[in-house]
């Protein structure tokens, strides 16, 4: 689709396969490998594209504590210098990576924005409240080593942007950076899914505008990633 030759195609399907961990025949059907396969399987095929802009939503929700934890490695590492948004209830795992969090409340309305440490001192209560962060004592700062950089090109952004038909009713704007790890969060049925899928171009605002790279530039891997398996074995889905 992306009228590559053959001999890039084959660079990059062994490139995405070995950078996301997939470690399985790349001959397996991929509804026959686990769930953490599966997920590494729908990110490879989002990194072969070589996207600017990577969207991914709650790509962890459903595995064990060990196998989330080997996808987010194989995220972390593998879209170096790419704008990355992640769409998570739970952020504890996160918060050592992320350079920005924003926190929505209902119908995609922004409560919060900026540096984690920041945010989660000062709407600590907020995110129990809304599930976010468990119960507990203050949450340490959350900033990683290399945060507070100088702010990069603008990849992506939303100006007033509404999307009633998917619950998204409140003026939306949200300005995404190059190299930079934001995370969008808050309870199911913010509106979290809906900011990402305009962000692909795959629900287009009723209001408002959004600005993104080029199609071919935006990626995403989906919260349910058979939704994305489109081929029989794991190589033809990477190069379809």
């Amino acid at each position: 689709n992306a009228a590559l030759g053959r001999a890039e195609i084959r660079q990059r399907v062994s490139q995405a396969l070995a950078a996301a961990r997939v470690g399985i025949d790349p001959s397996r059907a991929p509804l026959d490998a686990s769930g953490g396969q599966q997920q590494r399987i729908a990110l490879a095929g989002t990194l072969a594209l070589e996207p600017d802009l990577l969207l991914l939503d709650e790509p962890t929700s459903m595995l064990d504590p060990a196998t989330a934890q080997q996808v987010r490695e194989a995220i972390l590492e593998a879209a170096p210098g790419a704008t990355l948004v992640i769409a998570e209830h739970h952020l504890e795992p996160w918060l050592p990576h992320v350079d920005r969090l924003v926190v929505l409340g209902p119908q995609a309305r922004i409560i919060a924005d900026g540096e984690p440490d920041s945010v989660l001192r000062a709407q600590q209560e907020r995110l129990r409240a809304a599930g976010v962060l468990p119960a507990g004592p203050a949450a340490p700062p959350a900033t990683r080593p290399g945060t507070g950089r100088q702010a990069a090109a603008v990849t992506a952004s939303l100006h007033r942007v509404t999307v009633p038909s998917r619950g998204l009713t409140a003026p939306l704007d949200l300005e995404l950076r190059a190299g930079r790890l934001t995370a969008l969060t808050g309870p199911s049925g913010a509106g979290k899914t809906t900011v990402l899928r305009t962000l692909l171009g795959d629900a287009d605002p009723t209001t408002g505008t959004a600005v993104r790279p080029e199609p071919a530039r935006i990626a995403a891997v989906p919260q349910n990633p058979e939704h994305s398996f489109v081929a029989a074995t794991v190589r033809a889905e990477l190069t379809a």
